[in-house]
């Protein structure tokens, strides 16, 4: 299911990104006085995203007015904003299988997702920061520019392990997550670095057919293919940690791990013993 998951969270994502980035760098604007810095942090979270990345540099730091306003205009936006990450907390916990009475209510939702949205604008800090630190390595010729790729590489293995493990409603051990956590940093790092020639040629392949609607189109593709592959990471995880495989191939000849994973499948769509027992009375009546 990891492509129907994917697209619904390439969904969300495409209309949280814009607000995301909006809040993000309006509260730099707040934060951070220096107008290099704002710009530095600004050209940091426009890199991790093409097509949107030119004009998220144009509006870094454009919400303004009274105070009120402000604090509206970052609240809406940051509302909005987490979607993606109420998507991708219905995602992990599908592949996890957990039932879905013993998942979080709204409120939980969307505290989790503040959270992670804290540490998504954390990692762009250290990013930027690691990014510096990283420029002045000049021990081998293109020494800063692998430094860099590798301080971006690690901080994104960093957010997807911490992703892995709040956003899903199992009891999983850190060691669980690792290797699918792995998966998606260095994943999402390779997309993004060469995500800009994909857009280019998804642009160029789409432009004479669709015009204007390219660039969403584009957009809508690299979400979707940055959502898949990090729903294939916890996929990765769930599979090695529940020991589901060796999987058969056709539906005549099923495995133990087929056996298990269709348990978890029935428990994940089970109800509570007092809903069952409504719907009994219904019937017999």
């Amino acid at each position: 299911k990891a492509g129907h998951l994917a697209a619904l969270v390439a969904y969300y994502g495409f209309f949280s990104l814009f607000p995301l980035m909006l809040a993000f760098t309006s509260v730099l604007g707040f934060v951070v006085r220096d107008p290099d810095r704002q710009q530095r942090f600004a050209d940091e979270a426009a890199d991790q995203i093409p097509v949107v990345g030119d004009t998220i540099r144009d509006t870094a730091g454009r919400l303004d007015g009274s105070t009120i306003a402000v604090v509206v205009g970052l609240a809406l936006a940051l509302w909005s904003g987490m979607k993606i990450v109420d998507a991708m907390q219905n995602a992990l916990n599908t592949v996890w299988a957990v039932p879905r009475l013993a998942r979080p209510n709204i409120v939980e939702r969307r505290l989790r997702s503040v959270g992670m949205l804290a540490l998504i604008g954390g990692g762009l800090i250290c990013s930027v920061a690691a990014s510096s630190i990283a420029g002045r390595v000049d021990v081998l010729p293109g020494g800063s520019r692998i430094a860099i790729w590798a301080a971006s590489a690690l901080i994104s293995i960093a957010l997807y392990l911490v992703a892995f493990r709040l956003l899903t409603d199992a009891s999983i051990p850190w060691r669980d997550v690792w290797p699918g956590a792995i998966f998606g940093g260095l994943s999402w790092w390779a997309l993004r670095t060469v995500g800009s020639v994909f857009i280019a040629n998804q642009q160029q392949s789409s432009g004479e057919a669709y015009g204007q609607f390219a660039s969403i189109i584009a957009l809508f593709a690299f979400l979707f293919l940055a959502s898949q592959l990090s729903i294939v990471g916890a996929e990765i995880n769930a599979v090695r940690a529940r020991r589901l495989w060796p999987r058969s191939l056709t539906a005549g000849q099923l495995t133990r791990a087929d056996l298990d994973a269709f348990e978890q499948l029935a428990n994940s769509t089970r109800q509570d013993d007092a809903y069952l027992v409504v719907l009994q009375r219904r019937d017999s009546s």
